[in-house]
């Protein structure tokens, strides 16, 4: 499977109805803006299909993937917009690590 499909098969699987596959979603997508291997444009592509599930999402475990998927890409790309209004919207119903990730997020933007 090439990249864009594989790409596309993630954003789809954020959007599952099972728990499981919406955070290993999140988690897979992080673990590509960890590693800076695809061009700028898929990456915001990537944090714009993440923070757009925040508001939504139910699960404190995706959330939290979610947010720390988010949270690799404070640092290693400035030119990245990340979903701050987002996190900000969700921030009150946010506990643990996923709280410490949005905070880490809103700190360093």
């Amino acid at each position: 499977m090439n990249q864009s499909k594989r790409l596309e098969k993630y954003f789809t699987d954020l959007g599952s109805k099972d728990q499981p596959t919406r955070d290993l979603a999140a988690e897979y997508l992080g673990d590509l803006l960890e590693a800076e291997v695809i061009s700028s444009v898929r990456l915001q592509e990537i944090i714009d299909q993440l923070g757009s599930r925040l508001e939504y999402e139910k699960s404190d475990i995706v959330l939290e993937s979610i947010l720390n998927a988010l949270s690799h890409s404070v640092f290693s790309r400035h030119d990245l917009q990340l979903p701050s209004k987002a996190i900000w919207s969700i921030l009150s119903r946010l506990n643990g690590c996923a709280f410490e990730h949005a905070k880490y997020i809103l700190e360093n933007t």
